[in-house]
């Protein structure tokens, strides 16, 4: 993952569901020198054990990690102005495009 990132020159990833952070460290090891990675999970115990390899690895600066319910989450990302292209990991899930800051998730 943290060369397909960094091949494709990405600055800002989203993550729903981090559970211990393996996925979130690989992603944000790839991203630009201004990269920012915003990790998404219901329970903050899990991804509290991958603070600590975010941080070792130099890019817990970049890691943003928002606890909660994640359509709370998407919906505060979406009033904060975060908007563009959104993309998954599964090829097996279309991608869609956030065309309208005033999307909601429910």
């Amino acid at each position: 993952m943290t060369l397909l990132v960094g091949a494709m020159g990405v600055k800002k990833a989203l993550e729903v569901g981090t559970f211990t952070g393996y996925s979130a460290l690989c992603i944000a090891l790839g991203l630009a020198e201004d990269g920012e990675f915003i990790a998404l999970d219901i329970d903050e115990e899990w991804p509290s054990f991958g603070r600590r390899y975010w941080a070792e690895a130099g890019v817990g600066d970049k890691v943003i990690f928002r606890p909660g319910p994640a359509a709370q989450s998407l919906n505060a990302l979406i009033d904060e102005g975060h908007q563009g292209r959104v993309s998954t990991s599964s090829s097996s899930t279309p991608t869609s495009e956030i065309s309208s800051p005033t999307r909601r998730i429910r």
